[in-house]
């Protein structure tokens, strides 16, 4: 916003008008970029009401400056309590610091037109009055119609806004079904753009793309990510602007389905490979990755791995669903486990029980039920049966049919425009209720597909168990724990424990 945008003076005031005026300034913007050093809309706010003030000989008192609005914010107590400005405005109310508060619109005041309002209300219950350049009326003259004006401008401001968040996240959408990710380019990749200065597609990166193929090779293998953090940065890739690689860094590499030619965005992914850029990941590894993401979500227990134990993240208690983690016997060499919420319990404050079990049943436990699945092949294709991923293949199909009936009703949509028998309007407005329906079912689709890549491979879990039985008791001591915890969750094992006891163990 320029100030030439801004009406800097107020509008057909009388002669008599009231001098020495107590002029406060509200600048604000509606994100953190708008308010960088580089922009000028806070600063030609701030000079607009300076302009105002002069032209009444006024003097201002005070500059409330919000550097990008919290858009949620409805209640007046929420922006209080994350915004500066709100506090300040209230205590000078209060203390009737100020005559009149100038701002652009309705909309600087409160992004919802509930806080807005509110803002209003304070300032004229405090005996001043609200001054909006966007509808201007001479100072001590507002009446009733001006609030009517203020409401229909914070309504209009509000659909303004909805529709252009609308508008960018169909263009968000469009970009990601041509194969392009919605917002930047994830480490790996340089940005192509043709002449217009548009981004058409991206090359490999030579400095860091090796650098994702590493970390991708070590999170197929299940290494931990600390170890994975230190190859890298005893590597000779190193990762922009920063001296060393980092958690967020590696897991957002980790969890970005870009690398495999299908960027995606809010539930919408493109329905074939991107052709734009080289994908770094092939579909095998893509299926690896996703199942090893499925894997670390439900097995991994940061504390209870770092006890050393074989076992786990794998064994869980019964009652509230905690990992158990193991615990040395004070003058014993004897271990147990015990639930991880009834340890946090004294710091959390949240109730639980002393569930525990002995490391020696655990362990006579888990190699009965190995064998009994090693020696009884029906035992052991029934515990590699997934009736669960048959649901969700059942569901894809279903999902598949409706997208299918979505097309065809947008077809004939589209020929009844052509041939002039409905109104184009109409034929918009039912395209676009249509279109959601289908980013709904686009969204499900990709939520099922990912549940059916992360299922277990049935062979490599039958291959694990084969291992595991095979010699469970020298394998639980003499190979090293990070490996068993790897083939226990590769063989998709989880155990319950209550009281003491197994209660189960079953397959995830």
């Amino acid at each position: 916003m320029t100030p030439n945008q801004l009406t800097t003076q107020p509008t057909n005031q009388p002669t008599n008008q009231p001098t020495n005026l107590r002029i406060a300034i509200w600048s604000a913007v509606s994100s953190k970029p708008q308010a960088a050093e580089d922009k000028t809309s806070l600063a030609d706010q701030e000079q607009a009401g300076r302009t105002f003030a002069a032209a009444l000989e006024g003097h201002v008192v005070r500059v409330y400056t919000i550097p990008g609005h919290t858009r949620d914010l409805i209640f007046w107590s929420d922006a209080e309590a994350s915004m500066e400005a709100y506090r300040q405005l209230r205590q000078d109310c209060e203390a009737g610091t100020f005559d009149v508060l100038w701002a652009t619109d309705p909309d600087r005041l409160g992004r919802d037109p509930a806080l807005s309002n509110q803002v209003i209300s304070l300032v004229e219950k405090s005996g001043a009055e609200i001054y909006l350049a966007s509808a201007p009326h001479p100072i001590g003259q507002a009446t009733t119609g001006h609030r009517y004006i203020y409401a229909i401008q914070t309504v209009r401001a509000q659909e303004d806004q909805r529709t252009r968040v609308r508008y960018s996240a169909q263009g968000l959408r469009a970009r990601v079904r041509r194969g392009l990710p919605a917002n930047h380019w994830p480490l790996g990749y340089l940005p192509t753009r043709n002449a217009k200065g548009e981004t058409t597609g991206a090359t490999l990166d030579p400095d860091t793309a090796p650098a994702v193929r590493l970390a991708t090779r070590l999170f197929i293998a299940g290494e931990p990510y600390s170890h994975i953090i230190h190859a890298l940065d005893a590597s000779p890739y190193h990762p922009p602007r920063a001296p060393h690689w980092n958690l967020s860094t590696l897991q957002n590499m980790m969890h970005n389905d870009t690398y495999a030619g299908v960027p995606h965005w809010d539930g919408t992914t493109p329905t074939d490979p991107s052709p734009h850029y080289p994908a770094l990941w092939d579909p095998d590894t893509h299926i690896r990755i996703i199942r090893e993401r499925a894997r670390r979500s439900h097995h991994c227990n940061r504390r209870a791995k770092s006890t050393g134990s074989p076992i786990a993240g794998v064994v869980f208690c019964a009652r509230c669903g905690s990992t158990l983690t193991r615990h040395r016997h004070p003058n014993r060499r004897t271990y147990s486990y015990r639930c991880s919420k009834h340890a946090r319990a004294s710091v959390t404050g949240e109730p639980c029980h002393n569930n525990y079990v002995t490391q020696r049943k655990l362990y006579t436990a888990l190699t009965a039920h190995l064998h009994r699945l090693a020696t009884h092949p029906t035992a052991l294709d029934q515990a590699l049966a997934t009736p669960d991923t048959t649901g969700h293949q059942s569901d894809l199909i279903h999902v598949d049919h409706r997208l299918a009936d979505l097309d065809t009703r947008r077809n004939r949509l589209a020929l009844a425009l052509a041939a002039g028998h409905l109104d184009p309007q109409m034929y918009k407005k039912t395209d676009d209720l249509l279109q959601e329906d289908v980013a709904k079912l686009q969204a499900e689709h990709q939520r099922l597909h990912t549940l059916i890549a992360a299922a277990p491979d049935p062979q490599a879990r039958r291959q694990a168990i084969l291992t595991l039985a095979a010699d469970l008791p020298a394998i639980l001591t003499d190979a090293p724990p990070a490996q068993v915890r790897t083939l226990l969750q590769n063989a998709g094992l989880r155990i319950q424990c209550e009281a003491g006891a197994i209660t189960s163990i079953t397959p995830t």
